[in-house]
């Protein structure tokens, strides 16, 4: 898996999926989180099969009440690969419901349900499975700075089981500050909606 990562985060870095109508270069980000998944499961997917022909199990992780575009992102680039649901693979979701404390419990959920792979959409998300298991393959989206959260050691070298898909987020605040500015040239004051549990935030 090590292997796999150091070819895979910097390839498939910076990429964001946003609910609505996909920008300039972001459709391709449902392909790229199954490319992530397919990589990891591919090993996984021939011992698997060795044995008894079962789908391999994704289990994914996230804080909201219902699907979110990752999540269906992931499903519906599977099928455009060509994997077949319930056949190939089997996708099973927990939902927290925005109770960050229960997301080790319901990573754990999913292990213990047999998830082969680990999907998660978030930092916090990201770090629950991380603490949850060293063993069984995580792919992250939607975290804005990997090396910083101390999901990876590099971008060079990650290390461990954990790969995936960074955003832009946090390098582009000082360039779109820039460019409110060179818009407003009296701009003096702008708000920031935040969530004060997110290790970016400072």
């Amino acid at each position: 898996i090590s292997s796999l990562q150091t070819v895979l985060l910097p390839l498939i870095t910076f990429q964001k999926y946003r609910l609505g109508v996909p920008r300039h270069g972001q459709r391709r980000c449902p392909l790229l989180f199954a490319l992530c998944l397919i990589g990891l499961a591919l090993p996984l997917s021939n011992v698997s099969h060795a044995k008894n022909d079962q789908p391999i199990f994704i289990g994914a992780l996230t804080e909201s009440w219902g699907p979110t575009p990752p999540i269906v992102g992931l499903r519906d680039g599977l099928l455009k690969l060509g994997y077949r649901e319930d056949k190939d693979f089997s996708l099973g979701v927990r939902f927290t419901q925005g109770n960050r404390e229960a997301l080790p419990a319901a990573a754990q959920d999913l292990i213990d349900a047999g998830a082969k792979i680990l999907f998660t959409e978030s930092n916090g998300t990201a770090k629950a499975a991380q603490q949850t298991t060293d063993q069984i393959p995580i792919v992250f989206a939607g975290v804005e700075d990997p090396v910083g959260a101390g999901l990876i050691n590099s971008f060079a070298k990650p290390g461990g089981n954990i790969t995936g898909v960074a955003s832009l987020d946090i390098h582009l605040g000082p360039k779109r500050l820039q460019w409110f500015h060179e818009l407003v040239p009296t701009l003096q004051r702008v708000l920031f909606l935040y969530a004060s549990h997110d290790i970016y935030s400072s």
